[in-house]
């Protein structure tokens, strides 16, 4: 039996999983951008979700094209998501050896991701595409479940920690990026106090815990890994993704 390295295989897996990891933050940031400052504007913000109702439909009257132009970034940005989680998926299982568990832990949990996000982007196209016709109160429950992030902090917190268990039991990826995923998979939960009616700084449209402590530190986390995830190994080093051929005895 003989063990060959897949020079095509490997450079695919660093520009797309690398690629995509960087696409996805880049793309979201400025979606979210465009629908949290409509035209990149200092003077208007869109609604918390404590925001009374008519500030609410009053936001997505104004500025729907800023809020559809976010939705859309967002949706673009599913596509090198899946790149990246795939991408790391081939990382992790390559160092893991085929046969544990965390790496297909890591897929299923950057899937799930990956579906929260599109579910988000969807209630934000709802929320801006014709809320005169619809009327204020489908607009704000739109707007709320565009905000609801409990659930889903679920889904980042089974990725993060698959990659980090993996990247430092196997030396997947370099130590840091193991060690900021599993810093950020419990600051995940800080989306929950929001379901219990806590806003102000948790709120998860605008509060610092949030959002920017969550989301906004995965995004920064996933342009970092893209980063680290792209880069070239050394031929020689046993991180590198390898192949079995069988060849006849």
């Amino acid at each position: 039996m003989l063990v060959q390295s897949d020079p095509w295989q490997e450079r695919a897996n660093r520009w797309l999983g690398g690629g995509g990891g960087i696409a996805f933050g880049v793309l979201t940031i400025v979606g979210w951008a465009a629908w949290a400052r409509p035209s990149f504007s200092t003077l208007h913000r869109a609604p918390d979700v404590g925001a009374s109702t008519s500030a609410i439909m009053s936001n997505y009257v104004d500025h729907a094209t800023s809020a559809r132009i976010g939705a859309l970034l967002g949706s673009i940005a599913l596509l090198p998501m899946l790149c990246f989680v795939v991408g790391m998926f081939n990382r992790l299982r390559a160092s893991e050896g085929g046969t544990h568990p965390f790496s297909s832990l890591a897929l299923y949990g950057g899937v799930m991701v990956c579906v929260a996000h599109f579910v988000f982007c969807s209630f934000l196209f709802q929320a801006a595409f014709a809320p005169q016709v619809v009327g204020p109160q489908v607009t704000q429950a739109w707007h709320w479940a565009y905000a609801a992030g409990g659930a889903a902090s679920i889904t980042y917190i089974t990725f993060l920690l698959a990659v980090a268990v993996v990247a430092l039991r196997y030396r997947a990826l370099p130590r840091w990026v193991g060690v900021s995923a599993l810093v950020l998979a419990p600051v995940q939960l800080l989306y929950i106090p929001s379901v219990f009616g806590h806003q102000g700084i948790f709120d998860v449209l605008s509060g610092a815990l949030g959002v920017y402590a969550t989301f906004g530190t995965f995004l920064v986390w996933c342009i970092a890994a893209g980063v680290a995830l792209g880069k070239n190994r050394d031929p020689g080093s046993p991180l590198t993704p390898r192949r079995v051929v069988k060849t006849a005895a």
